[in-house]
Protein backbone atom coordinates (compact mmCIF):
# COMPACT_ATOMS: atom_id res chain seq x y z
CA UNK A 1 0.00 0.00 0.00
CA UNK A 2 2.79 2.58 0.96
CA UNK A 3 4.48 1.82 -2.65
CA UNK A 4 1.26 2.15 -4.80
CA UNK A 5 1.00 5.57 -2.39
CA UNK A 6 4.70 6.94 -3.27
CA UNK A 7 4.36 5.86 -7.18
CA UNK A 8 1.27 7.85 -7.15
CA UNK A 9 3.22 10.90 -5.33
CA UNK A 10 6.08 10.03 -8.18
CA UNK A 11 3.55 10.03 -11.68
CA UNK A 12 1.71 13.03 -9.78
CA UNK A 13 5.05 15.27 -9.65
CA UNK A 14 6.03 13.52 -13.15
CA UNK A 15 2.74 15.37 -14.41
CA UNK A 16 2.83 18.79 -12.95
CA UNK A 17 6.46 19.13 -14.02
CA UNK A 18 5.81 18.05 -17.87
CA UNK A 19 2.79 20.26 -17.77
CA UNK A 20 5.02 23.25 -16.49
CA UNK A 21 7.96 23.10 -18.65
CA UNK A 22 4.99 22.86 -21.74
CA UNK A 23 3.46 26.20 -20.44
CA UNK A 24 6.33 27.61 -19.98
CA UNK A 25 7.74 26.99 -23.45
CA UNK A 26 4.64 27.78 -24.99
CA UNK A 27 4.76 31.06 -23.39
CA UNK A 28 8.05 32.08 -25.01
CA UNK A 29 6.55 31.21 -28.58
CA UNK A 30 3.39 33.23 -28.10
CA UNK A 31 3.47 36.21 -30.08
CA UNK A 32 1.55 38.34 -27.51
CA UNK A 33 4.93 37.54 -24.98
CA UNK A 34 6.98 40.38 -25.20
CA UNK A 35 9.92 38.22 -24.53
CA UNK A 36 9.20 36.53 -27.95
CA UNK A 37 9.37 39.11 -29.84
CA UNK A 38 12.53 39.85 -32.47
CA UNK A 39 13.92 43.14 -33.43
CA UNK A 40 14.57 42.50 -37.00
CA UNK A 41 15.63 45.86 -37.51
CA UNK A 42 19.14 47.31 -38.30
CA UNK A 43 20.22 48.70 -34.88
CA UNK A 44 21.90 52.18 -34.86
CA UNK A 45 24.88 53.13 -32.37
CA UNK A 46 23.13 55.72 -30.70
CA UNK A 47 19.98 54.25 -29.90
CA UNK A 48 18.24 53.53 -26.36
CA UNK A 49 18.03 50.05 -25.33
CA UNK A 50 15.11 49.27 -22.43
CA UNK A 51 16.12 46.51 -20.76
CA UNK A 52 13.39 44.21 -18.61
CA UNK A 53 15.75 42.06 -15.87
CA UNK A 54 14.18 38.74 -14.49
CA UNK A 55 15.35 36.20 -12.90
CA UNK A 56 14.00 32.15 -13.22
CA UNK A 57 11.55 32.73 -10.47
CA UNK A 58 8.64 34.81 -12.79
CA UNK A 59 5.48 35.98 -10.34
CA UNK A 60 2.75 37.31 -11.63
CA UNK A 61 3.47 41.00 -10.40
CA UNK A 62 7.03 40.31 -12.06
CA UNK A 63 5.38 39.10 -15.43
CA UNK A 64 3.25 42.19 -15.31
CA UNK A 65 6.25 44.80 -14.97
CA UNK A 66 7.26 43.23 -18.59
CA UNK A 67 3.86 43.51 -19.91
CA UNK A 68 3.31 47.03 -18.92
CA UNK A 69 6.96 48.04 -19.64
CA UNK A 70 6.84 46.49 -23.02
CA UNK A 71 3.52 47.94 -23.87
CA UNK A 72 4.74 51.99 -22.52
CA UNK A 73 8.01 51.35 -24.85
CA UNK A 74 6.02 49.52 -28.26
CA UNK A 75 2.59 52.32 -27.63
CA UNK A 76 4.54 55.32 -28.15
CA UNK A 77 7.48 54.28 -29.43
CA UNK A 78 6.62 52.08 -32.52
CA UNK A 79 8.43 54.05 -35.20
CA UNK A 80 11.71 54.61 -33.34
CA UNK A 81 11.78 50.58 -32.65
CA UNK A 82 11.22 50.20 -36.29
CA UNK A 83 14.14 52.83 -37.31
CA UNK A 84 16.68 50.33 -34.85
CA UNK A 85 16.33 53.97 -32.28
CA UNK A 86 15.38 52.02 -29.73
CA UNK A 87 15.58 48.33 -28.61
CA UNK A 88 14.13 46.25 -26.72
CA UNK A 89 15.46 43.28 -24.26
CA UNK A 90 14.40 40.72 -21.78
CA UNK A 91 17.28 39.53 -19.67
CA UNK A 92 17.32 36.40 -17.11
CA UNK A 93 20.17 37.69 -14.53
CA UNK A 94 20.07 34.00 -13.24
CA UNK A 95 22.05 32.88 -16.36
CA UNK A 96 25.25 32.77 -15.69
CA UNK A 97 26.77 35.04 -18.79
CA UNK A 98 23.70 37.91 -18.19
CA UNK A 99 24.90 38.06 -14.21
CA UNK A 100 27.71 40.63 -14.35
CA UNK A 101 23.97 43.08 -15.01
CA UNK A 102 23.45 43.45 -11.74
CA UNK A 103 26.50 44.85 -10.39
CA UNK A 104 26.79 47.02 -13.50
CA UNK A 105 23.30 48.24 -13.57
CA UNK A 106 22.92 47.52 -9.34
CA UNK A 107 19.72 45.90 -9.60
CA UNK A 108 17.85 43.87 -6.93
CA UNK A 109 15.32 42.50 -8.30
CA UNK A 110 13.00 42.68 -11.56
CA UNK A 111 13.87 45.96 -13.37
CA UNK A 112 13.74 48.16 -16.13
CA UNK A 113 16.97 49.70 -17.22
CA UNK A 114 17.22 52.29 -19.92
CA UNK A 115 20.47 52.65 -21.04
CA UNK A 116 21.35 55.48 -23.64
CA UNK A 117 24.41 54.18 -26.45
CA UNK A 118 26.12 56.81 -28.36
CA UNK A 119 28.05 54.99 -30.59
CA UNK A 120 27.35 51.65 -29.84
CA UNK A 121 29.04 52.52 -26.11
CA UNK A 122 26.83 53.24 -22.82
CA UNK A 123 27.14 56.79 -21.89
CA UNK A 124 24.04 57.03 -19.89
CA UNK A 125 21.48 54.82 -18.07
CA UNK A 126 18.76 54.73 -15.41
CA UNK A 127 16.55 52.33 -13.44
CA UNK A 128 13.42 53.26 -13.54
CA UNK A 129 12.62 52.30 -10.12
CA UNK A 130 8.99 53.50 -9.64
CA UNK A 131 7.31 50.75 -11.88
CA UNK A 132 6.89 48.74 -8.57
CA UNK A 133 5.32 51.50 -6.92
CA UNK A 134 3.22 52.39 -10.18
CA UNK A 135 1.99 48.86 -10.50
CA UNK A 136 -1.67 49.23 -9.46
CA UNK A 137 -2.09 51.92 -12.08
CA UNK A 138 -1.01 50.45 -15.30
CA UNK A 139 -2.22 54.39 -16.56
CA UNK A 140 0.26 55.87 -14.01
CA UNK A 141 2.84 52.92 -14.64
CA UNK A 142 2.75 53.59 -18.42
CA UNK A 143 3.18 57.54 -18.41
CA UNK A 144 6.33 56.95 -15.87
CA UNK A 145 7.58 54.38 -18.25
CA UNK A 146 7.54 56.53 -21.22
CA UNK A 147 8.25 59.84 -19.54
CA UNK A 148 11.60 58.24 -18.52
CA UNK A 149 12.13 57.10 -22.26
CA UNK A 150 10.74 60.76 -23.58
CA UNK A 151 13.46 62.37 -21.29
CA UNK A 152 16.54 59.97 -22.77
CA UNK A 153 15.55 60.77 -26.18
CA UNK A 154 15.36 64.47 -25.95
CA UNK A 155 18.31 65.00 -24.01
CA UNK A 156 20.15 62.86 -26.87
Amino acid sequence: MKNKKIIQMTLAAFVLISVGVAVTKELKRSPNNPVAIKQNVDLKPNRLVAYYFHGNARCPSCLKIERYSFEAIQGKFSQQIKEGKIEWKVVNVDEGPNAHYIQEYKIFTKSLVLSQLKDGKQVHWINCEKIWDLLGDQGQFMAYVQGEVDGIISGS
